[in-house]
């Protein structure tokens, strides 16, 4: 499995996909607010072709915090460096509330079983004083 968080994914000629603005942390000014929109980038092997169903997770580290959003994979391509077939996912997350600062994990639930995809943190950004 690869995945990252980004700004955008571009799919190019060729099959190439790029990936712009990777990144791992939000510094948000106020914590109690939805997140900034941002996407995920996910390539996963399976070891059979076709519907996969799939959960994504993203779970706080240092507390009970989780959301769960399903879907389904869909895995045609048989990769020649792996041998297993890959599904790509691309989604745009959008107004995600978390409970504050903190580390983030996203997990993938394919087919009952779970990788650890990316972490990210949140973090607050320190409010200037003007004198």
């Amino acid at each position: 499995m690869i995945a990252a968080l980004c700004d955008d994914v571009r799919n190019e000629v060729r099959g190439k996909v790029s990936l712009m603005g990777l990144f791992d942390n939000f510094t948000v000014s106020d914590p109690s607010k939805p997140l900034p929109p941002f996407r995920l980038f996910a390539r996963i092997g399976v070891t059979t072709p076709g519907e996969h169903s799939v959960q994504l997770r993203i779970v706080s580290l240092e507390s009970d915090f989780s959301v769960e959003l399903p879907g389904k994979l869909s895995a045609r391509e048989t990769s020649a460096a792996s041998g297993l077939h890959e599904a790509v996912m691309t989604l745009g997350i959008t107004g995600l509330v978390v409970p504050g600062p903190g580390r983030y994990r996203l997990r993938f639930v394919v087919d009952n079983a779970e990788l650890d995809g990316p972490m990210f943190t949140v973090s607050q950004r320190e409010k200037r004083t003007i004198q």
